[in-house]
């Protein structure tokens, strides 16, 4: 194997290498919050596999299975009509992903062109609608994912309660307005109804997913994903057009 700059654990290329049918050829750190790695594998035939490595250190304990989690979504999507990049492999010895590397892009918020970024909202809204109709049972995740909401409160607030418990370590002693106003907030206007239980991508919006020309290519990032209120989605969306604008909103939950 060639001479490469990495600190990744030992026995990681070697997998990687043995996932691809050939030799890694070369790696580097993708500038991303959580660890992922650019990777090429070329084989025998001189032809190559292009790589998106994900892994999970040990994090303290906090969701141990959300990279395991995130792998079986996307295997779980490839199999419907909701673009995502393949898995070629998971370990869960060494908690890591082997994902297909999507050449698109993903920041659609520094497209110069508007009727473009309209176009890809647009398909992107229709995604989002059709994932928010799959039949939970036939995705067959229910090992990976907290238990599905019984009403509209715990659709709201049980994966708040499930992120609180995961950072009570961190949260214990921490005084921040803003996060005690938004738990507070959270809880004294949860929602009475709910129409659906849906998987939600939970972090859905701009930015978290891939683009070719005018259509999205792939949903990425799934590692907070769950059963919840299709409604959470919408929310998320919002919040991430604030900080990643591209053209608004206007129309587009209509389209929904």
């Amino acid at each position: 194997m060639a001479e490469l700059n990495h600190d990744l654990p030992e026995g990681m290329l070697e997998w990687v290498a043995e996932i691809g049918g050939g030799e890694v050829t070369h790696i580097h750190r993708h500038v991303a919050r959580r660890e992922a790695w650019i990777v090429d594998v070329t084989r025998p035939d001189g032809s190559v596999l292009e790589g998106f490595l994900r892994l999970q250190r040990d994090d303290g304990g906090v969701d141990p299975r959300r990279l395991e989690r995130e792998t079986r979504i996307t295997q779980a999507l490839a199999e419907t009509d909701i673009p995502v990049t393949e898995v070629y492999g998971w370990n869960p010895d060494l908690r890591a992903t082997l994902f297909s590397r999507d050449p698109g892009r993903a920041d659609i918020d520094k497209l110069a062109d508007a009727s473009q970024q309209r176009a890809i909202m647009e398909d992107f809204m229709r995604i989002v609608a059709r994932m928010h109709k799959l039949d939970l049972d036939a995705l067959g995740i229910d090992d990976v994912m907290t238990p599905r909401p019984k009403n509209a409160e715990e659709a709201a607030l049980g994966e708040v309660d499930v992120i609180v418990e995961q950072w009570q370590h961190f949260l214990e002693g921490y005084v921040d307005p803003l996060t005690t106003y938004g738990l507070d907030w959270l809880r004294r206007y949860a929602p009475k109804d709910v129409a659906r239980v849906s998987l939600v991508q939970a972090d859905t919006g701009p930015v978290n997913f891939m683009f070719q020309g005018h259509q999205v290519s792939s949903l990425i990032d799934w590692e907070i994903g769950h059963w919840g209120d299709p409604m959470e989605d919408l929310g998320n969306i919002v919040v991430r057009e604030m900080w990643n604008p591209c053209g608004g909103l206007s129309g587009l939950f209509r389209l929904y």
